[in-house]
């Protein structure tokens, strides 16, 4: 019900139904059905779908590291990498409205 009151517009694929927010992200999506890969690593013959695949993978050819552990300030390549990292070496708590991530839960409340 609260669909029909939001202003959101759903974008559907033609080959399989799928929808997504975004109409980018449905261009992302169709290139699955289509094989298209419009994107070439610079360092090695892979290929791929959207330029956010492109650029996270050159990060291994580059060595670039962004994002860093704010606790022993250790560096990764995806943030995904960095949060499972401290969860698993500080068991820390992590804020859902940024990237910042703290050893306690009054840290975190104070934040």
């Amino acid at each position: 019900h609260q669909l029909s009151h939001s202003k959101e517009r759903y974008w559907a694929c033609p080959h399989c139904g799928k929808t997504y927010l975004r109409s980018g992200q449905l261009t992302i999506h169709i290139r699955i059905h289509t094989k298209e890969t419009p994107y070439y690593c610079r360092y090695c013959p892979k290929e791929f779908r959207g330029s956010g695949e492109l650029a996270k993978h050159e990060r291994i050819h580059s060595k670039e590291r962004p994002y860093a552990c704010p606790i022993c300030l250790e560096r990764f390549t995806q943030i995904s990498n960095r949060n499972t990292h401290i969860r698993g070496q500080h068991r820390a708590y992590n804020c859902p409205h940024c990237t910042m991530a703290f050893t306690s839960s009054d840290e975190l409340k104070d934040h």
